[in-house]
């Protein structure tokens, strides 16, 4: 999911989120910490105790190396739309591609 998330989302989709991203991340060190998510989802729902709940869904799924911050890869993870990232077609392009990667690395 994260070779298909990060190698085809539309460009747009990727702005779009990159955007997002840095909105949130308020200190600039490409990770998300829950307190800058909560900030973020408080402007949002304009409910603090709204934003924790949704905050802390978030970062049980996102939060893929558990060290607490949701990186800029697992933010796109979580952020995309997996149903339609996951498409067959996406899928056969993801292993064709690491097709590809494997016999040049055979070679």
């Amino acid at each position: 999911m994260m070779f298909i998330t990060t190698q085809l989302m539309t460009k747009k989709e990727k702005e779009n989120l990159t955007a997002i991203f840095l909105s949130l991340d308020k200190n600039g060190d490409g990770a998300l910490t829950r307190e800058e998510l909560i900030e973020g989802y408080t402007r949002l729902y304009g409910n603090t105790e709204q934003a924790q709940i949704e905050v802390d869904s978030l970062m049980a799924v996102a939060d893929v190396d558990n060290n607490g911050t949701i990186d800029y890869s697992e933010f796109l993870l979580a952020a995309g739309n997996k149903q339609k990232l996951i498409s067959k077609t996406n899928v056969k392009q993801a292993f064709d591609l690491f097709d590809i990667v494997r016999e040049e690395c055979n070679h």
